[in-house]
Order: structure tokens, then sequence, then C-alpha cells
């Protein structure tokens, strides 16, 4: 309760209290752990500089107890916020990032465990991979899961570890200097490789996402591209020639206009989408140069066709060096049905997206129709919101809305967006309210409703009532309360201190009855009005991804960057199968005798070669990777 009050303390009392909930990770009481995990990630707002100074110190002592049950979630936790905060982490050496990284590596180990105990179990489904080899603090963590997540299943809190974990080595990579994450690589990559039962090396789906992020981002913080509105831009260019290959885990679309040779290519990856342009550039014509081909002069240079999309990838992809079979590009069949898994692949959004709801309570509120019916707020209220994001117009969006729509539920919102997440706020105070025609406010409710996790800014002067505003899929509310009771003078006004940034709150995370405490705000935390939006916004982060997982039933969540893999190998998959059928087609396709010509005279001196068989996926990654998955996987080795 103490950290918000530190401009009553000296720098060396800020220091000493970081110190103190530092010694307290490990403690000669269980309990002391995660009470001082959870005080860490609030310095890290409100004492960011004595955090600082005692960062390498906190990390050694997180890894120390990553073997204990009741605090993985709390430590992932603590290291996904400190991963936005790069002026906490500033004075982080290489080598001791790498220190993350492996708390992380040890998390997978757990949830791998985990994984393998379930399928022992004959109610079980069998995972995908199950792993031989096991560390010692990864059973002593799946033993204990069940304490630590109440009566919420193993299986659900593995998910959510594996989940929370991979998106805490995802940003923590992207915070890294762009000069420093090709050295990372390797390390990483090597720990995201295990064996299975058979003795196969296995790179889990999750892990095969986070490994394509790497390859995009290593070297490049350029962000996110665009392709042209229209290709191509000037009719000048001719007409353009479209074809795609599906090129490992990868679609590449290359379009390309005949006349000029102008060339858009399209990189779609699990991670996201990349469109270049490229073109060759080709000299003048000598005037004793005759034309390179028989009817050249039969066109104007206007009309014919220079180049093809193929001639393009076969400059980017091969040489006259053989190319092994398992690494060619694979022919995408020009159809409605990969036309259709293209455009849905599109349309699947590149970061996870999450739905949050914001509401307003004033001066004495507490039924739901008039909490609903509010459409401003007080002050701070306000400045709240403007810390939680950005004033985006939800007209003509160009962002997934989550559901709203300008002309039912107000012009604009709040959203905010990083390169891995992004939240649209349902906010009910921004949403058109008509208490003539809709009293209770069914339009609000339809939105705010059906989100899992709902943002309650309490200026009532009253408890709040989880149940106030009931609806089925909501799980989690976000209570904000100022710290001390509200005075109001005689025209309604709110008396005493009126800077936001002076003001404090107590944030609390209220959860439906049987959901688990996982939250660093289940408890109630202080916080000052400067570092509330950033505060309660990761928290809301944390609650709907654990949301998604539970409300699985302890099923699988699928993230956007797997939804598009799994798209990916589909399109494989299909491309695979028609090209097989094409070698097939093609034996036949030329005779060796033809209608008034002379027999081929060398067709007995050549041997019949039969069409290269391509088998699934993963047996593919095994030939590709010729017994050593992570030397293929290493990028980085040709990248610097």
């Amino acid at each position: 309760m103490l950290i918000s009050y530190h401009e009553h303390f000296a720098k060396s009392e800020e220091d000493d209290l970081v110190r103190a909930f530092m010694s307290g990770i490990i403690g000669s009481w269980g309990a002391t752990s995660r009470g001082c995990i959870q005080a860490l990630s609030l310095c890290c707002h409100e004492i960011p500089a004595s955090v600082t100074k005692s960062l390498m110190s906190i990390l050694d002592r997180m890894s120390k107890v990553i073997t204990m049950s009741n605090l993985a979630v709390h430590i992932l936790e603590f290291l996904a916020l400190l991963a936005r905060l790069p002026d906490v982490y500033i004075n982080l050496r290489e080598e001791e990032i790498r220190t993350v990284f492996g708390i992380c590596i040890r998390f997978l180990q757990t949830s791998r465990e985990q994984r393998y105990k379930a399928a022992e179990s004959p109610t079980s489904r069998a995972p995908q991979h199950i792993p031989s080899r096991l560390s010692a603090g990864a059973r002593e963590i799946a033993t204990g899961a069940a304490e630590a997540a109440d009566n919420f299943s193993a299986d659900a809190m593995s998910s959510y570890i594996m989940s929370l974990t991979y998106h805490v080595m995802i940003f923590w990579y992207i915070s890294l200097k762009l000069q420093d994450r090709a050295k990372h690589v390797n390390w990483i990559t090597s720990r995201l490789v295990f064996r299975d039962e058979q003795g196969k090396e296995v790179v889990e789906e999750q892990s095969q996402v986070f490994i394509d992020l790497m390859q995009r981002v290593a070297f490049s913080d350029l962000g996110e591209t665009v392709p042209f509105e229209t290709f191509p831009p000037t009719p000048e260019d001719g007409p353009v020639s479209k074809k795609s290959w599906v090129v490992g885990l990868s679609i590449v679309t290359v379009e390309t206009a005949g006349v000029s040779g102008l060339t858009q290519i399209s990189k779609r990856q699990a991670s996201g989408t990349t469109y270049i342009v490229y073109q060759q550039r080709t000299a003048p014509v000598l005037p004793h140069q005759v034309p390179p081909t028989p009817d050249a002069h039969l066109h104007s240079d206007d009309m014919r066709t220079a180049v093809l999309p193929s001639h393009i990838m076969l400059q980017m992809t091969t040489s006259a060096f053989p190319t092994p079979t398992v690494i060619q590009p694979i022919p995408v069949p020009e159809d409605d049905i990969t036309r259709r898994a293209i455009g849905s692949f599109d349309r699947t959004d590149i970061v996870d997206g999450h739905r949050v709801g914001v509401v307003y309570l004033d001066n004495g509120q507490s039924k739901e129709a008039e909490i609903l019916a509010n459409t401003v707020g007080s002050p701070d209220y306000e400045y709240f919101l403007s810390g939680l994001g950005t004033k985006v117009s939800l007209r003509n969006a160009q962002f997934n809305t989550q559901g709203l729509y300008a002309d039912t539920d107000g012009e604009a919102t709040i959203a905010w967006r990083d390169r891995v997440t992004e939240i649209v706020y349902h906010v009910a105070t921004m949403m058109p309210t008509n208490l003539e025609h809709d009293p209770a406010c069914i339009n609000k409710k339809r939105n705010i409703g059906n989100n899992f996790v709902t943002i309650v800014f309490n200026k009532s002067n009253l408890p709040f009532n989880f149940d106030t505003i009931p609806s089925e899929f909501n799980s989690i509310n976000i209570v904000i309360t100022p710290s001390s009771r509200i005075a109001y003078d005689e025209s309604g006004a709110a008396k005493g201190e009126t800077d936001p940034e002076k003001l404090y709150y107590s944030v609390r995370v209220m959860s439906k009855p049987g959901f688990p405490d996982v939250s660093a705000a289940a408890t109630p935390k202080v916080i000052s009005g400067k570092n509330l939006a950033s505060f309660v916004r990761i928290l809301a982060l944390s609650a709907s991804s654990f949301s998604l997982v539970w409300n699985n039933k302890g099923g699988e969540h699928t993230s956007s960057w797997r939804a598009r893999l799994r798209e990916i190998k589909k399109v494989r998959e299909r491309a695979l199968a028609a090209q097989a059928q094409g070698s097939e087609a093609a034996e036949g396709a030329y005779p060796g005798l033809r209608r008034n010509t002379k027999p081929n005279i060398f067709s007995e001196e050549l041997p019949t070669r039969n069409a290269p068989a391509r088998t699934d996926l993963a047996s593919e990654w095994e030939s590709a990777s010729e017994g050593n998955i992570l030397q293929n996987l290493d990028f980085s080795r040709w990248g610097r």
C-alpha cells in the first residue's frame, strides 16, 4: 500500500522497499513470494529507477523459485509487464537478458510435463507431442499445479502457462535492440527443440510461430507493410500475371506487370504478411541487337509480355546448384478453392485481438441501467481513458473493431496495439444513449455483456457488486476505486485534489465464483493516477488471455498466428496433392513419337525417372533437417 506514496520517501527508502520485496521472493514462508512478486510489479510503475538498480538480482531470485507451482503465473506476468517498460530494464546486458528466456524455457518444460501426465490418464486425450526428457523442476511444478489453480483444471492451467510463456518470450525478443536479436536465435532455438518418445526431434506449433516471428524481426524494425491499392499502379506497366507457391511454411504470391516488369511479392507467414516491390533494371536495347524472340516484332512494346512471375521466383530461390526437393517451391493451384483459402488467411488478424468493456459509476449509482446510461465521466475518468489507448474512428476502420459499428455503437472508441496484441475497448460512455427508445440501454449491454473482462471506474462511493452488470460471459471485473471517499459540494462537484496524476486509486481484480485468483491485483493494490492506465491495461490483457483459456473449459485456445500457420499447412497439403497428380499426368503428356516426325533415336538412352515423392510435413521437416533440426533452423548463421 505504501509504494504509490513514494513521493514522501527518500530515494534510499525507495531502494530499501525494492530490496525488501526482492528478499521476500525466496522467503521462509511460501506466502511471501507471491505477494512480493506482485509488489515488485507495482514498483516497476511507481519507482522504476529503484527496480532497475536491483533488477538482475530480482531475476536471479525468480530463476531459483520457478519450481514453485504457485508462483508460475505471477513470475510470467511480472516478466510480461517488465518487457513493456524499457526504462526499467534498460541496463540489462545481453547475458542477463538470457536469464529471462531461461526462466521461460523452464516453464515450457512444465507444460510439457503436465501434458505428459494428462496423456497417461485413461480419460484424457494424447497430446500432439509428448517429450521423453523432463526436468526435475517441471515435475515439482506439475505436482503442485492443482493447488495453485484451486478448482481450475491442471490442463487449463498448463495451457495458460504455455501460452503466457510464449507471449513473454515474444515480448522480450521484440524488446531487444535490433543489433542484438540475432545473437539470441541459436540459444533460444536450441531449447525449443525436444525429442519425443520415438527419439525424433520435435518443434511444437507455438515454437514454429515464434521462430517465424524471429525470422521476420531479427534484422528489421520496419513494421507492417501494405500492398498497392491497385496493381499495377499505371496501365503502361502492362497486363498482370499472377502465381503463388508454398515455400516452406509460407505462401509467396508474385504479381508481375508484363511490360515494365514491376512486381509485387506477397509473402504470407504465420506472424505476418510482407509486401515487397521488385523490378529488374533492364538496360536499353542496343541499335544492332536483334529481337530476343522470332515473333517479338509482331507486338508493340506496350502489348507484349516480357516477364512472367515464375522468372521472379527463380531469380530469388534457385541457381544451377541442385535444390533439394523438400525446399523447392510448390506451385499452388490457381482455382477458386485456393483463392478462398488465401482470402480467408488474409482476413485472419496478425495480432491477438482482445475486447474489454469499460463502464463508469457516478456518485450513488448501483443499478445497471443508470450505470450504462452515463454519457460522460469525471475529469479523472476521462484522463484514465486517454491513457488506456488512442481514440480511433470506427467508420471505415482499418482494424478489427471487435463487434463495434459506427452506425450503432458511436463514431469512435479507444484502442491500443503493439506488434503482438491489440485491445479494443467497449466504452459505455462513448456509445449512443437513447433513453426514450432504449431505457435499459440494451444496445450498450449487447457489447459490454459479451466481454470476458470489464473495467469498472467506480466513483459511486459504494462497494461494487460483481453481479451489478450480470452476463453469461463476464468472468473478470477490474474495479478502480478512489483510495479515499469522495466529498461533493452543493453543486455536485467533487472537492479536494483535481489533478488526476496526484490522485490515488485502489485496483482490485474480481473474478466470478470458481475462477482462480491469478492476477497481480487479486488483492487490492493502490496506485497513483499517473500510472493507473498503464497498470490496468496490462491487468486487462492478462485477464483477457486467461479468460480465453478458461472459457475453452481447459481446451486449447488457438492464437491468430497459430490459426494462420494451420491455414498455410492446409494450402501446402493441397498443393502437394495437386503437384503429385500433375506429375503423373506429365509422364504421358510428352510422347516420344509424334505425327509426321522421326523417332527419337535417343529415347532409349534416357533413364526413366519417377516424380519425387512428397510426404507429410513432419517427414519433410525431418528430411530437410538432415538429422539436425537446430542447425537448419538457426537462420542467424547466414544472416549476420
